[in-house]
């Protein structure tokens, strides 16, 4: 945690150039997206077309549905209604007991 402290006080105190803070932004997406990666691969060996799950939807309201379809990062979700189908990232999916 000592260099992020540091990392984060050399941004802070503006002593980067505009090139070394793009740089260290695309290091930084890279992190994350590697992050999510792995975190649908983990969870996608765990779920299946037709189990019931819930995630956080816009506004940060749970959602409940069932899976549809699989891709290789998200899967479609229906959450019943009119057109009420949701994508999303199956990291972010908890599976409902006993479905």
């Amino acid at each position: 945690m000592e260099n992020f402290s540091t990392c984060q006080t050399a941004i802070l105190s503006g002593n980067l150039s505009q090139v070394q803070l793009l740089d260290l932004n695309k290091l930084i997406i890279g992190q994350i997206k590697t992050n999510r990666t792995i975190g649908a691969l983990q969870a996608s060996r765990k779920l299946r077309v037709g189990m019931s799950v819930t995630f956080k939807g816009k506004r940060n309201l749970t959602q409940q549905g069932e899976i549809t379809k699989i891709n290789r990062k998200f899967c479609v979700v229906d959450c019943g209604g009119y057109r009420n189908q949701w994508r999303v990232n199956m990291a972010e999916v908890t599976i409902v007991p006993g479905s």
